[in-house]
C-alpha cells in the first residue's frame, strides 16, 4: 500500500505532468506566476512556464469583530479584521 501512494509527490505528479496555468481560471488576476523545472529521464533540465502561482484569498469569516455599544441600540465604534489565506497552486495529471 505504501508504494502506491508515492506517485503523488515524486514519481509522476510534480514536474513531467505539470502544465501552464490559465489566468482567471486556475489562479485569479493579480496572482504571481512562476516557472517549474524538472529533470527528465534523459538527464536534461526542462522548464514549464507559468506552471505555479501564489496569491492571497479571503476567508469567509472575519478573524475578529468588535463594537462598542452606546447602550441605546446603537454603537459608537466598530472594527473588523478580515482573514486571508496564502495559496500556492499548481496543476498536474496523475497517470494510471
Amino acid at each position: 500500500m505504501q508504494a502506491q501512494s508515492v506517485y503523488t509527490d515524486s514519481g509522476w505528479g510534480m514536474g513531467t505532468s505539470a502544465y501552464e496555468l490559465v489566468q482567471g481560471v486556475d489562479c485569479p488576476h493579480g496572482a504571481l506566476y512562476f516557472d517549474m523545472h524538472y529533470m527528465g529521464s534523459d538527464q536534461k533540465l526542462y522548464r514549464i512556464p507559468r506552471s505555479a502561482c501564489i496569491f492571497e484569498a479571503p476567508e469567509m469569516a472575519p478573524v475578529m469583530r468588535h463594537f462598542d455599544s452606546n447602550f441605546a441600540g446603537g454603537y459608537t465604534f466598530i472594527s473588523a479584521y478580515a482573514q486571508t489565506k496564502l495559496v500556492v497552486r499548481t496543476s498536474s495529471s496523475v497517470y494510471k
